[in-house]
């Protein structure tokens, strides 16, 4: 489990760069993670097992507004998913949020995985130990979030 503290909400603005260099909108979103493993009032008795709980809820563009989706990562059972689209006007289950699914949120240009490294069960990756190495390793991309992106004055 990754340390993400207790919970974080954040506002993001994601931009897709086009072949001639202007930066569209893909989507604002309000993301809304929790990590109940982390909860300083939580005891091992009252920890159910979830490691992970997100909210992501679209603000723009208009054709967008509304949609969201809730993930509900747990330790010892399977990812649960839900996505609310508003054209279809119900939630529905999505178990597809994750691998190399493309991400609705910037309009299927990358994959759940670009976004996150790897996201999804470990059921897909084979993995194999070929040595130990001592590494400092980020764990965090806050940083890539926090600048607006550059605009052109064309």
């Amino acid at each position: 489990m990754a340390w993400g503290g207790e919970a974080t909400s954040v506002n993001v603005a994601n931009y897709i760069g086009t072949s001639d260099g202007k930066l569209v909108l893909a989507a604002k979103v309000h993301n809304t993670m929790q990590f109940p493993y982390y909860d300083p009032k939580g005891t091992l008795e009252s920890f159910k097992g979830n490691s992970q709980l997100l909210r992501v809820f679209m603000t723009d563009p208009p054709f967008k507004a509304g949609e969201q989706f809730l993930i509900v990562d747990s330790l010892n059972r399977p990812r649960k998913a839900w996505q609310y689209l508003t054209g279809q006007r119900r939630v529905r289950q999505a178990p597809t949020l994750a691998y190399d699914t493309p991400d609705d949120v910037n309009s299927g240009l990358n994959y759940y995985d670009e976004a996150f490294v790897f996201y999804g069960a470990l059921d897909r990756f084979n993995w194999k130990l070929i040595g130990k190495k001592e590494l400092l390793i980020p764990t965090t991309t806050a940083s890539s979030f926090s600048t607006a992106p550059a605009r052109s004055n064309n």
